[in-house]
């Protein structure tokens, strides 16, 4: 899609081979219900099904909102620390929940919570929305077909199947979605719609921010400031009204972003203030991970900067990839739902700077995802320590970015490129 494009000519938004996507989304929720539903029998525990504590916490802020809190659902508990869009989508489905019946895990944990049988269908279907927005990314960058296959199945079993009902994260993988979206309409022209569709995406988690300097990064010069105010007005406004309406909770969440002791410390968490927040289960000590990941912020910023006047979509993606990376290594705790961005951004890179490398292609996939499914050890007891996590987050993206970076940015190939980017024929 990406090099089809002639001077002054807005690419189709069409949307070849999205039957193998429908199919791998359809998967993805398949292996999200089986995970939950269906593992647990395998392995002995006939009267537990496999969901994260999140997955009530996320449901305890819908159950507020639905129930006439929506300009104070940060009041429902200091754990929800996001700007609410996914809360508000959610809402009517607890709502449902409770027309029936139906009890929640939270605040008791149950094995089995007869709720999960509407929120964990719902949870699957909003998460692989995914596999939706990184085929259609793939596809805008000129993925070889093959690749793109691999990549939509890779993402469905690996990286969707775990994450929202095991993470209890659907709305990080929405989020996602929405990002792979967003650039998608950049590189084909439509910097408007661009910036709607990433507004969308921070609305429903907060880390998609990082993606705002990017994108006006590639945004064309004269659309810059129309980009920022199109991506960012909607969070703001929402922001700023539950902040207005309940300050105290408001402020707590969405500025200092608590985070609880897990025992998943990373580097960080002796840096970050700590603090003493009564809950329902008495005063716990959290920290405020707003501090660290305000360092991501700064080299989402910086990398923007340096690729601005780059044309090429894959000069763009791969400062796209080293901001998600960025809010990794700076997080006071680690968990690997954190990576998944990274690493589905990676993979869209390597796939369309090693064109003629199969062999590099797959080395590089196979260490991304490995990189995050090994990472899955912090939801058993963190099987490996939080702080050697940190160092292979480092160290794999270091390595990749040498591999798909400096030598690809100053290659000839690199420079052909940009005159036929999308980018380069509506600079102006």
């Amino acid at each position: 899609m990406v090099s089809d494009v002639n001077s002054g000519v807005k690419p189709p938004l069409s949307w070849q081979g999205w039957r193998w996507a429908a199919l791998m989304y359809a998967l993805a929720v398949a292996v999200c219900a089986w995970m939950s539903f269906g593992l647990p029998y395998l392995v002995g525990l006939p009267h537990q099904w496999l969901m994260n504590q999140d997955v009530w916490t996320t449901t305890n802020a819908a159950q507020y909102a639905w129930n006439g809190g929506a300009g104070f659902v940060f009041s429902a508990n200091p754990w929800f620390a996001a700007l609410p869009g996914f809360v508000y989508l959610y809402a009517p489905v607890t709502a449902l929940a409770g027309h029936f019946g139906l009890v929640s895990g939270y605040p008791i944990a149950l094995g089995q919570p007869s709720m999960w049988l509407i929120s964990g269908p719902f949870f699957f279907i909003c998460g692989a929305t995914a596999v939706l927005g990184v085929d259609y990314l793939a596809e805008t960058l000129n993925v070889d077909p093959k690749r793109r296959r691999l990549i939509t199945f890779a993402v469905a079993v690996l990286v969707v199947g775990p994450t929202p009902g095991i993470a209890g994260h659907p709305e990080d993988l929405m989020a996602l979605a929405l990002v792979c979206l967003s650039f998608s309409l950049t590189f084909r022209g439509r910097p408007a719609g661009s910036a709607i569709a990433l507004s969308a995406a921070i609305l429903v988690q907060t880390w998609a921010g990082l993606a705002l300097p990017v994108l006006i990064g590639a945004a064309p010069a004269g659309l810059r400031w129309r980009t920022l105010i199109r991506a960012a007005a909607a969070p703001a406004a929402v922001g700023l009204l539950l902040l207005a309406l309940d300050f105290r909770q408001a402020s707590l969440d969405l500025l200092r972003q608590p985070m609880p002791d897990t025992g998943q410390h990373l580097l960080w968490w002796n840096v970050a203030p700590h603090l003493s927040i009564s809950t329902i289960f008495g005063t716990q000590e959290m920290v405020a991970g707003s501090t660290t990941r305000s360092l991501a912020v700064v080299v989402s910023v910086v990398v923007a900067w340096l690729v601005r006047n780059r044309r090429d979509p894959r000069a763009v993606m791969l400062a796209l990839a080293v901001a998600l990376f960025a809010r990794c290594f700076f997080e006071v705790e680690y968990w690997p739902y954190y990576v998944a961005p990274a690493v589905v951004v990676l993979l869209l890179i390597g796939a369309v700077t090693t064109e003629v490398a199969p062999k590099r292609f797959v080395a590089l996939g196979a260490g991304a995802l490995l990189l995050y499914v090994s990472s899955g050890g912090s939801y058993v007891g963190g099987l490996v320590p939080p702080w050697l996590e940190t160092l292979v987050v480092a160290a794999t993206g270091a390595i990749c970015f040498a591999c798909v970076g400096s030598k690809w940015l100053n290659s000839p190939r690199h420079q052909e490129c940009r005159a036929s980017s999308p980018l380069e024929a509506h600079a102006g």
